[in-house]
């Protein structure tokens, strides 16, 4: 099964999505499989950019939206959403929301997909975890941050936020 699992983490890493569904109908089980650095094919896609393969990981294996890499320290409790939003794959973030992942879940050190998004300047990604997602914009990371505070920090001047308390425009 583990050769199986790592066959389609390639698939998906090549975004080689005719052979992924191949192996995901001949063995529907073992999409979720994750390698030695705890990512998932469905991770792989995300790292890799690779649209379709993660559609099809969704549509077809049912693959876990909200599966986490907890095996590397440096990353543990990094998601596929925040991986995505980190990336600035906005079409990504969009595909794996619709896919029913947590737009706020936490990663340990308190920050979310969203804070990946504006630390690293993705403008799209941000929208959409905000307009779409409905992204919490006032949760507090373990340095009792905001992500607002983190986009000023880091002049992400084209981030738009809508709280619940009207709109904030950053420039």
């Amino acid at each position: 099964m583990k050769d199986m699992e790592e066959e389609i983490r390639q698939a998906a890493a090549a975004g080689d999505h005719k052979r992924l569904k191949s192996l995901i109908k001949a063995h529907p089980g073992a999409a979720d499989g994750k390698d030695s650095s705890g990512r998932t094919a469905l991770r792989m896609a995300v790292d890799h950019g690779r649209l379709e393969a993660a559609r099809v990981l969704i549509d077809r294996a049912g693959a876990d939206v909200n599966s986490v890499n907890a095996v590397d320290a440096a990353a543990d409790g990094n998601s596929v959403l925040s991986a995505a939003a980190e990336r600035g794959d906005a079409a990504m973030v969009r595909l794996l929301l619709r896919g029913g992942a947590e737009v706020d879940a936490r990663q340990p050190d308190g920050t979310t997909a969203l804070y990946w998004a504006v630390v690293k300047g993705r403008t799209r990604a941000s929208r959409v975890l905000v307009e779409e997602g409905k992204a919490e914009v006032d949760v507090r990371d373990s340095n009792d941050r905001t992500v607002l505070c983190w986009a000023v920090r880091g002049g992400c001047v084209e981030v738009t936020f809508t709280p619940n308390v009207g709109t904030v425009e950053l420039g």
